[in-house]
């Protein structure tokens, strides 16, 4: 067995009814050209061959005695595939709107923890005969690009290659020790942990110094938090999901960063960022201030390229929506995305994922000073969390079917009720957006937004070039 760390066990700490812990993703694939039928039976044959390629399929949650320290993952060699393969389908026309539905629909209830921390659906019924697989993984699993290492792992570079197979360190399910074992091992851990916590206070007041120094040489800040008012993002979470996708030209996204400088996350979070003044502004409930995203970033060193897990900390970033020029908006992101940079490149990268091993301190430091703070001044820390994953720039294929389309779905936090997740696929990067369906009803005008400020933006720097 192995101890969870304490960035994965947040995922479990955090997770309720209405806050679900788990993303979504979804594989587009032409059947066409695929070397064996693609449906339940052949997926469930293919998962019992496979699966020992995909370890964290297999880690089955060990809850520790009185939760005196992380959870453990035991190794789960036999699984119940009837709980973890399931099928739906898509009703008539099965365009992108009935497709998102069904897609809604399986994001709007948890994982059972009696079970590894995962589903498959086959979802049959898309126009022009296409198949979707939708997984649904707990983010104690898998960060992003954790996630893109599993969905690399199960696809093929060709439609001449078969799924990898790997092979099980288990010829049964893992033994797990009793209680008072487990419950005495958790102690230790925990007592070790404890011991770190000076080193992890220093380490906190050595950012508080680097901080105040960029300040006192008057560098440019980060985000400041707790200005823009409630919105109606930033309302108590409701169980159900609403989920809406939209397709970007990369080559749009690469030409607005090679005429205007930055990144191309500056470009993408721009749009996102247009997306929300726009959907604001046309209800008259667009704040004054400008709205705050939670951009997370990875804290992976090379040798942790393949570690399953999360390895991940998050910058603030300045929505700008406050701007009604969207070349303004992208150099207000582009400022606060190279502030944000240059304070997390200047102090402790690691400094959250190592503060949330010691998860009490993390809860007092982090979680209730910032409870306490939206309850003083009756304003949210931030609005929207807007999240960016490279995809691979090949094809790829399953079992010789082409895949076609590539999204994601990322995570709610209860007073955040708005993400934006970005993949990128070949020539596309694909934005899933997800909210509560009763506070977001018109999800499908954001969609619209992301590709109108695109094109808005697009067109403002096409002109700045030609002067």
């Amino acid at each position: 067995m192995q101890r969870m760390r304490g960035s994965d066990a947040y995922h479990l700490y955090l997770e309720t009814r209405t806050e679900h812990r788990h993303t979504i993703k979804v594989v587009v694939v032409d059947p066409t050209t695929a070397r064996e039928p693609s449906d339940i039976a052949t997926a469930r044959h293919e998962l019992e061959h496979g699966l020992a390629y995909v370890p964290p399929f297999q880690w089955q949650l060990v809850h520790m005695p009185f939760e005196v320290c992380h959870p453990l993952w035991a190794y789960r060699r036999k699984l119940d595939l009837d709980y973890h393969v399931r099928r739906a389908a898509v009703v008539a026309p099965g365009g992108a709107r009935e497709f998102a539905e069904v897609v809604s629909e399986i994001a709007s209830t948890g994982l059972e923890r009696d079970r590894p921390l995962w589903q498959l659906w086959i979802v049959e019924g898309l126009a022009g005969g296409r198949i979707a697989y939708v997984v649904k993984v707990h983010h104690a699993l898998a960060d992003g690009q954790s996630s893109a290492r599993i969905l690399m792992d199960s696809l093929q570079p060709s439609p001449e290659e078969s799924p990898p197979q790997g092979e099980h360190p288990f010829e049964s399910d893992e033994p797990i020790p009793p209680p008072s074992q487990i419950f005495l091992d958790g102690v230790r851990d925990s007592l070790h942990i404890g011991l770190t916590v000076p080193k992890l206070l220093a380490r906190l007041i050595w950012v508080g110094l680097v901080v105040l120094g960029r300040r006192l040489r008057r560098a440019p800040r980060s985000t400041l938090l707790f200005k823009a008012p409630n919105t109606r993002f930033n309302r108590k979470l409701t169980p159900h999901r609403w989920f809406a996708t939209v397709e970007l030209p990369l080559a749009d996204l690469k030409r607005v960063k090679d005429l205007l400088g930055g990144s191309l996350n500056d470009v993408y979070i721009t749009v996102c960022g247009g997306a929300i003044r726009r959907y604001l502004e046309a209800r008259g409930e667009l704040p004054s201030k400008p709205m705050v995203a939670a951009v997370p970033v990875s804290t992976r060193k090379p040798e942790e390229e393949r570690a399953y897990g999360n390895r991940v900390s998050s910058w603030m970033i300045n929505l700008a929506t406050d701007r009604v020029d969207p070349l303004e908006r992208y150099q207000a992101v582009r400022a606060s995305t190279a502030a944000a940079r240059d304070i997390f490149e200047a102090g402790d990268r690691d400094m959250i994922p190592d503060l949330m091993e010691a998860w009490w301190l993390y809860r007092f430091l982090v979680a209730m000073s910032q409870g306490l703070m939206t309850r003083i001044t009756g304003r949210p820390a931030m609005h929207a969390i807007v999240s960016n994953v490279r995809g691979p720039s090949a094809p790829l294929y399953l079992n010789g079917a082409r895949l076609l389309e590539l999204q994601s779905m990322g995570p709610l936090i209860d007073g955040v009720g708005l993400n934006f997740t970005g993949w990128s696929y070949v020539d596309k990067l694909s934005v899933g957006i997800v909210a509560c369906r009763e506070h977001v009803p018109d999800i499908w005008d954001l969609a619209k937004g992301v590709t109108a400020e695109l094109k808005e933006l697009l067109e403002a720097a096409e002109k700045v070039s030609a002067r």
